[in-house]
């Protein structure tokens, strides 16, 4: 299995995290409230190639959890936790082997 991976952020934690960009419509990021199921298995498959794989960086990256990043194509909504209209939305993706069951 490959994959290519769209992002690895340094959040301050001591490993750093796979992070899936996704650019989304308007009307779509309005409604988003959980990352998309297609996402979160991509997101949760590559966790799983990061663990098995032989890179020496591997070890460097949580492959427990990662992050799906939506971005708006629009200017975006009122975050209420920020208190400021940002065109980002950001969903934390937990490894969950069993669900990759079917894939892999």
């Amino acid at each position: 299995m490959s994959g290519s991976l769209d992002a690895i952020m340094d959040l301050g934690a001591p490993k750093l995290f796979v992070t899936e960009l996704k650019i989304i419509a308007v009307d779509a990021f309005e409604k988003l409230a959980a990352p998309l199921a297609e996402h979160r298995i991509r997101t949760n498959l590559y966790l799983n190639l990061v663990e098995n794989s032989s890179s020496a960086f591997s070890g460097r990256i949580n492959t427990q959890e990662a992050r799906v990043l939506y971005i708006s194509r629009g200017f975006g909504k009122k975050h209420h936790e920020y208190n400021e209209i940002l065109p980002f939305k950001e969903f934390k993706v937990e490894r969950n082997d069993e669900s990759l069951a079917p894939y892999l």
